[in-house]
């Protein structure tokens, strides 16, 4: 998912996406948010068939008001071992102005949510432990 620079051992900012790797959508659209608390530009790469999640993804982000996109870049890369030529596109994305209020109001949701999903299966857990008294009993 991140590319290092071997160089100086620092991570770049690149996600690369991929059709193959049975990764959902939002799986990426969370790895670019994490990259952006880091840096304040991030680019999406994919190749041949992985565009289209590319594209999706970089469309989530704008539909969020996470990101504004601003460099969109296609070429063909050329594979010379194998002799085989596949479409790229990088879009490159950077922080939009409301971006920290957006993770902060993520983060709350999602701390509020996790409350909600345990007192709910405390409980479920509960119920269930009525349930068998009550046959226990009977």
């Amino acid at each position: 998912m991140e590319a290092s620079d071997s160089n100086n051992n620092q991570t770049s900012n690149v996600v690369k996406i991929s059709n193959t790797a049975r990764k959902s959508l939002f799986f990426y659209v969370d790895l670019t948010c994490k990259f952006l608390k880091e840096q304040d530009e991030v680019t999406l790469s994919g190749l041949g068939y992985a565009i289209s999640r590319v594209v999706t993804v970089a469309e989530i982000l704008k539909n969020q008001g996470v990101v504004v996109t601003n460099v969109y870049t296609t070429m063909m890369n050329v594979d010379e071992e194998r002799k085989v030529r596949k479409p790229k596109i990088e879009i490159t994305t950077r922080k939009s102005e409301q971006f920290a209020e957006i993770q902060e109001t993520k983060e709350t949701l999602s701390a509020e949510n996790q409350e909600i999903r345990e007192a709910m299966n405390a409980a479920n857990q509960s119920l269930q432990e009525r349930f068998k008294a009550e046959i226990v009993a009977k």
